[in-house]
Formats: C-alpha cells, structure tokens, sequence
C-alpha cells in the first residue's frame, strides 16, 4: 500500500513540474492589484493659495509677494505676471522696472518681502482687500551693469491688496501702499 502513495506522490509531482513549461525558474504570481481605496491619485494636493476662501486669498497675496521676491532676485518675471491681471499698474511698473534692469545687465540684491501681519479683509465686490503690514528688507541695486549701487534701507509700510477669483485661481488686480 505504501508503494502505490510512492507512486501517486511521484506521478503528482511530475505531472506539477510538467505544467511549468520546461522553465526551472519558479513561477509567483504576481502581487494582487491594490483595492481601489488604496490606489494612489495622480493629483497633488492644492496649495492654500489655490482655494476660494478667506484664508486662500491671503495665502495667494503670499504667494504673490514670493513670486515677486523671486522676480527681483532672478530677473524672470513669467510667474509674477501669470499671477497678476493684466490692468493691474502696481504689478506692471514693478514688471517693468526689473525687466528694464536686468536687460540692462543691472541686478538686484534683497532679502524682500514678507507679510508681518494682516487685518480684516472686507470683501468689496468681485475683490477680496488684504490690508496688510509688510516687512521689507534693506535693498540695493544697479540700475544697468556698471552703474552706481543704490541702497533702500527698507523697513514697514501698511499695504492693500485687491485680488479677485478667476475661473479657478486668484489673480493680483492691485496693490497700494496705504497712508
């Protein structure tokens, strides 16, 4: 009796070993697709900057205030003026300005911009206000290449900035000093 177990266990596992192809590799099966709460999103996660609140238009005006630290640093003014509307002046003259010096082999050297605090905003229409204080840092730089160095010691200055919705951002459609 024990000989046909031999044999049954012989015959199984040559018939198991036959359905391998003639591969001596071993065969696993492939890791189950994870279940569909655990599939990952493509989407990144939005910026506070990117909603429609309160809060979202304050952290915009900071963004913002980024890009422009960015601009005067770098001289690329693309992101500044992608997140300005176009009849925005104070965005446009300050576009000018560091275009106009960095064309002209001119730079410029701050630590810029920072919101040191920011009050109520009312909204006013299509505009949301920040009324704002900003910090800014001591700055100096050349008009063009070769040209005397010029030095703003900086400091606080109350600031408002009027930024609206568009389909699916905000935009800067002005900024004031505030007297």
């Amino acid at each position: 009796m024990r000989q046909i177990h031999r044999h049954a266990l012989a015959l199984g596992l040559v018939l198991a070993l036959s359905g391998c192809g003639g591969d001596p590799e071993p065969q696993f099966e492939a890791d189950p697709s994870p279940a569909p709460s655990e599939v990952p999103t493509s989407a990144p996660a939005k910026e506070a900057w990117e909603e429609k609140s309160d809060d979202g238009a304050i952290a915009f005006v900071e963004h913002w205030i980024d890009e422009f630290n960015a601009a005067r640093s770098t001289g690329d003014t693309e992101a500044l003026l992608s997140n300005s509307t176009g009849d925005c002046e104070t965005c446009n003259n300050f576009v000018d300005l560091i275009e106009s010096i960095y064309a002209a082999g001119g730079s410029i050297a701050t630590e810029g911009w920072q919101i040191a605090a920011v009050g109520q905003l009312p909204q006013t229409g299509r505009r949301t206000v920040v009324p704002m204080t900003v910090k800014q840092a001591p700055q100096e730089y050349e008009e063009s290449a070769g040209a005397e160095i010029q030095r703003n010691p900086g400091g606080e200055v109350g600031m408002t900035a009027a930024v609206i919705w568009t389909k699916d951002a905000w935009k800067m459609a002005q900024l004031d000093l505030v007297q």
